[in-house]
Formats: structure tokens, C-alpha cells, sequence
């Protein structure tokens, strides 16, 4: 292939993409449903309770009823702690943004320290295995994070 026939081709896809470009408008025309605020926290935390009893059921089958229970405790834990911080969700007074981001500050310092304690009633009060525990913790908090990043 000389260099003249390359360079047709490379502008002939060039061409083809900017084509791919302007008729991709036509999908944005497509009816899409908006999401509800109330339904998308509902659904994130539905899936970390979920994905928090699957973890637990692989370490049951796996080690033992001690590791599931401790599975369970973090994936509590993670679930209770986004639990509150949902709450701004569902208030139906209109704020000005803000009293929100000031709202969002203090949520996440009470999230932070929930969980500190928590974490501290798992491991004392219940005496989790700290794997298993550690774990489930982790699970349900990467499915908050991945949703908030696919909503």
C-alpha cells in the first residue's frame, strides 16, 4: 500500500466517523425515563443489601457460618452508614444549594464516624472475623460508589 492509498483510506474513515457522529443524534431522540431520586436510593440500597447476602452465602459455603455472620455485619455496616446520608433524599422542603452542600458535609462527617462505630460494636460486641467482615464492608460500599457512577 503507497502512501497516497493510506491517506485516502485514513480520510475515508475520518469521514465515516464524523457521519457516525452526526447520525447519532437520532438516538438521543429516543424516549428515556427519567429516574426517579427516591427510586435510584432505594435501588442502591437494595443492591448492596443483595450483593451483601450473596458475599455472605460464598463465605458460608466456603469457611463457615462465623465468616458469613461477619460478612453480613459489614455489609450492614456500609448499609446503615448510607442509610442516613439518604435521608437528605427524601426531604421534600426545597433548600438552597448551599444549606445542601452544607447538609452534605455534615452527612458524610456523621457517615465517617457511624462507621467508625459500627465497626467498633462488629469487631467487640459481635466478634467478627475481621476477612469476612472487612469484606462485606467492601462489597456493598463498591456497589454504592459503582452505581452513583452509572446514575
Amino acid at each position: 500500500m503507497s502512501f497516497k492509498e493510506f491517506w485516502k483510506e485514513l480520510n475515508r474513515a475520518k469521514n465515516q466517523q464524523l457521519n457516525l457522529k452526526h447520525n447519532s443524534v437520532i438516538f438521543s431522540m429516543m424516549p428515556i425515563e427519567q429516574l426517579n431520586a427516591k427510586t435510584t436510593a432505594i435501588g442502591i440500597l437494595s443492591a448492596q443489601l443483595i450483593l451483601g447476602f450473596v458475599t455472605a452465602a460464598m463465605f458460608w459455603f466456603f469457611l463457615s457460618f462465623e465468616g458469613a455472620k461477619s460478612s453480613i455485619a459489614g455489609s450492614m455496616v456500609a448499609v446503615f452508614s448510607s442509610v442516613h446520608l439518604f435521608k437528605l433524599v427524601f426531604q421534600s422542603a426545597p433548600q438552597t444549594p448551599k444549606k445542601i452542600a452544607n447538609t452534605l458535609y455534615i452527612m458524610e462527617a456523621l457517615k465517617f464516624l457511624i462507621t467508625g462505630v459500627l465497626f467498633g460494636v462488629a469487631v467487640i460486641l459481635l466478634k467478627a472475623m475481621f476477612f469476612p467482615l472487612i469484606i462485606g464492608y467492601i462489597v456493598a460500599v463498591f456497589v454504592y460508589w459503582l452505581s452513583l457512577l452509572v446514575v
